[in-house]
């Protein structure tokens, strides 16, 4: 069980670390990244999930908005349209994407992608039949074994019914919590305008380096539509 919690925390861990970021360019390209810093001029960022990889710069006059993993959204206001600083955004929230990755990897215990899906009295059901389908199916093993060294049938054959039944639940309540989180974070994304396609595109960014150069790299991206 220590080593479940443990795998858990760090894939929360690595989701915080690595927060998917959106960069919608005036010309309806989608770029996901990691969003590192925005300025009057240009904005820094990586390649999502690759976080520790080459640092990109996109001038500013090629976006229209800024989509970051907490719901926050930058949009730019074009030239054309805008009656007074050319340079100034509105900035608003739209609901978080839901990665169903994610949900599928914290429905690990049950009850935690829906937690991660904003369902907290759903999460809350799977985790209490986990728990209680987890100490009852432990407890009856106990009492199996112990049935079984005192050689006492009619004992041993209740416990084992016990267990198998928890045993049953644990796994169907697994089972049925991960399909429902998974299935969850995809139909709010659907609601909320996020659709993904999984077709990979071929960019080319400019590379920001230490030493004040910059030069052209090629990248493979993935599409996403809104």
């Amino acid at each position: 069980m220590k080593q479940v919690f443990t795998i858990v925390f760090l894939l929360m861990l690595s989701f915080t670390m690595s927060a998917q970021d959106t960069i919608i360019t005036r010309t309806g390209r989608i770029q996901l990244a990691t969003i590192k810093m925005v300025d009057r001029t240009n904005v820094q960022y990586q390649d999502y999930p690759q976080s520790d990889g080459i640092t990109y710069v996109m001038d500013i006059e090629k976006i229209k908005e800024l989509r970051y993993h907490d719901g926050r959204y930058i949009n730019f206001i074009s030239k054309e349209k805008s009656t007074s600083n050319p340079s100034m955004t509105t900035v608003g929230v739209n609901p978080p994407y839901k990665n169903p990755a994610a949900a599928f990897a914290f429905s690990t215990i049950p009850g935690l992608g829906q937690f991660y899906n904003d369902e907290i009295g759903k999460g809350l059901w799977f985790m209490g039949i986990g728990i209680v389908s987890s100490i009852a199916f432990n407890v009856s093993y106990s009492n199996v074994a112990n049935a079984a060294n005192h050689n006492n049938s009619t004992s041993e054959s209740n416990s084992g019914a016990i267990m198998l039944l928890s045993g049953l639940t644990l796994i169907i309540d697994y089972i049925w919590g991960t399909v429902d989180a998974v299935k969850t974070a995809d139909r709010k994304n659907k609601e909320n305008g996020y659709v993904v396609s999984l077709t990979p595109g071929m960019q080319y960014n400019t590379i920001a380096a230490t030493n004040g150069a910059s030069g052209i790299a090629p990248s493979l991206s993935l599409s996403i539509s809104f």
